[in-house]
């Protein structure tokens, strides 16, 4: 799983409860997660061999509040492929 959480002690959503990763205080974005992606990339996680026709990948996101949830997976989504394009 791939995902974002807010570090800081008394910061809005403070914790592993899955922000957007353009959230503010959260600490993942396209470069941390590109890192990520190199990280699965050098230890062959990609190459391995898997029960679907490619490797999944899934990310751990949820709306804050009023948040659409339309919009925040259209925005997790772009900075995952962002990530990937600059892998």
């Amino acid at each position: 799983d791939v995902g974002n959480c807010v570090r800081r002690p008394g910061r809005t959503n403070f914790g592993d409860t899955h922000p957007r990763w353009d959230f503010p205080g959260g600490v993942n974005g396209v470069e941390e997660t590109r890192e990520f992606l190199r990280a699965m990339a050098n230890t062959g996680f990609f190459e391995r061999k898997s029960p679907t026709p490619r490797p999944i990948v899934t990310m751990e996101i949820k709306p804050f509040e009023d948040e659409d949830p339309s919009l925040v997976l259209a925005s997790s989504k772009r900075i995952f492929q962002e990530a990937w394009a600059t892998l």
